[in-house]
């Protein structure tokens, strides 16, 4: 399904659709944008996304995922778990793993992680490292 928000804007700016939300039993925030690798996660989106979870309480992240799929070519289903993960917003900074990681395997690292941290980002003090990259963590 495609759509377009084009023709909807106003003075203060436009809307945008949300590919997957989901918050974890200890309410952390999960938002993913996927888009198609000649696709291109905008800087309004970047923003949105952004403001989304910097304003939600539990603390979270946004993964900016790529799949290989082309509709135009008859590609009807794209399989989320199995896509990469391209850059993810943690501690107010987009990283990029350092190692391809899966959509699956990045949900597994971070809800292990929201049951092991409390969180209390709005001082931006507690539980979380901003050099840490996360997609790395074996535990």
């Amino acid at each position: 399904m495609f759509m377009d928000f084009h023709n909807i804007e106003t003075p203060r700016g436009k809307p945008s659709d949300i590919d997957m939300w989901y918050i974890t039993r200890e309410n952390f925030l999960i938002i993913g944008e996927i888009k198609n690798e000649k696709g291109h996660f905008s800087d309004f989106q970047r923003n949105m996304n952004e403001r989304l979870v910097n304003s939600h309480k539990g603390g979270g992240t946004v993964l900016y995922i790529e799949h290989d799929k082309d509709v135009h070519k008859g590609d009807l289903e794209v399989d989320v778990a199995k896509c990469l993960v391209r850059e993810y917003l943690w501690g107010g900074k987009w990283v990029k793993p350092q190692k391809p990681t899966t959509v699956n395997e990045a949900f597994d690292r971070l809800c292990r992680y929201s049951r092991q941290r409390r969180f209390d980002w709005g001082d931006g003090k507690e539980g979380e490292d901003d050099e840490t990259d996360l997609m790395q963590t074996d535990e």
